[in-house]
Order: C-alpha cells, then sequence, then structure tokens
C-alpha cells in the first residue's frame, strides 16, 4: 500500500512540476519499501488478445489509437522497459533487428523485429526521429508516456510493467534458456528470469500430471 500511495504521489508531483506548479518533486529521491512476493501482475494472453482486438493493426499515425497501439506493440514485442522504448526509432534498425542500448543496464541489444511489429512500424509514417513522440512532435519521456499508459490501460488491465513481464512469460513457454530470455529483455541477472521459467514448468508437470491421472482413470493402469 505504501508503495502505491508513493507512485500515486509521484504521478501527481511530476504533472504539477511538468505545468510549473510547483518547483520541487517532493517524492524525488524517498525509497520504495521491498515487497515480499512475486511483485507486480503479469498481463495474461486474454488481456493482450482484448487489447489487440480493441486497437487492431491498421492505423495510420496520427489516427486515434494509433500511438497506443504502437507502444503497445513496442514494449510486446521487444520487452523493453519504457525509458529504452521512447527512445527507439527508425535510425536504429539494423537488418531486420532493432538496436536498443538499455539506459537502466547499459547493455546493448539486437532485438529481431516481430513479423506485427514491423506491420504497424511500416503502416508509420516514419522516417526520422523516434517512433514514440509527443503531441508536438518531439522524443516522449518516459514519465509522460507512464502516465499516458497508465489512463489507456485502466480499461484494458495492461501496464507497460505488466507487458515487460508477459514477453519474460511468453519466451518461456516457448521452451527458451536464460541466457536466450536475457539476450532479449536484457536483465543482467538471471533471478527474475528463473522464476518465470520455474514458474511456466511446474504449470507443465502440474498439466502432465492431471493428464496422468485422467488417464488412469479411464484405462484403471497404474502410474
Amino acid at each position: 500500500m505504501y508503495n502505491c500511495w508513493l507512485s500515486l504521489l509521484g504521478i501527481f508531483f511530476r504533472y504539477a512540476l511538468e505545468n510549473k506548479q510547483i518547483s520541487v518533486d517532493l517524492t524525488s529521491g524517498i525509497r520504495r519499501v521491498k515487497e515480499i512476493g512475486e511483485g507486480s501482475r503479469t498481463s495474461s494472453e486474454e488481456e493482450i488478445a482484448q487489447y489487440e482486438a480493441f486497437l487492431p493493426v491498421g492505423s495510420r499515425l496520427p489516427a486515434p489509437g494509433s500511438r497506443k497501439r504502437l507502444a503497445f506493440a513496442l514494449m510486446l514485442y521487444t520487452g523493453q522497459r519504457r525509458s529504452d522504448a521512447v527512445k527507439v526509432g527508425p535510425n536504429d534498425i539494423r537488418d531486420s533487428f532493432l538496436d536498443v542500448i538499455q539506459q537502466k543496464t547499459g547493455a546493448r541489444l539486437s532485438i529481431p523485429i516481430h513479423s506485427i511489429l514491423a506491420e504497424i512500424i511500416a503502416i508509420g509514417p516514419f522516417t526520422s526521429g523516434t517512433y514514440l513522440q509527443n503531441q508536438a512532435g518531439h522524443e516522449a519521456s518516459s514519465n509522460n508516456l507512464g502516465n499516458q499508459f497508465q489512463t489507456w490501460a485502466d480499461a484494458e488491465g495492461i501496464s507497460s510493467h505488466a507487458l515487460q513481464k508477459a514477453v519474460v512469460r511468453r519466451v518461456a513457454e516457448a521452451g527458451c534458456t536464460l541466457h536466450q530470455i536475457a539476450a532479449i529483455t536484457g536483465h543482467k541477472t538471471l533471478s527474475e528470469i528463473e522464476r518465470y521459467t520455474r514458474a511456466v514448468a511446474e504449470k507443465k508437470l502440474g498439466a502432465e500430471a492431471v493428464k496422468r491421472m485422467e488417464i488412469v482413470k479411464r484405462t484403471g493402469e497404474g502410474l
């Protein structure tokens, strides 16, 4: 609850700061309380499908909803934080790969461009600058995108962090190794990735166990 209130106050103070209503963000420097548990949730496949249906591919910028769909696709198909997503532009494409230097980790990643993301980018039009620009046509800030994304996602059950976690879950379900996943997400430590791969493995084992029990019930065979 403490971290939730701190986040909400941070949004309020950043908004007031950007609009020159205050001169200091009073939440700046306040440390969050370390929470015990699984952390924030991941976007489910049902929620992702609902969002994609709500904003189908095909809207040309600056058509209503096109920026939402582009922001959604950039984070879902690259696994990057919003602080990195706002810096990506057409000049970062190298032979069907997206060249990203992460702000938080300093890691340089070459991420294959997913076909759906490529389709959305191709609709554009994009010639220079960054993909996610503000209304003035300049590079959007991470905070600005976060605030907007939170507003967009309120009705859809989607958040930027939940999408990043969904990427880890998806590639883990595809059977990728820890290092393959890290090559996309840029994680310096493998602890969070291990948690996802472990959860996926446990889910598969549980499904196999139930299937075996159903077979035993039908045939009367022993395990």
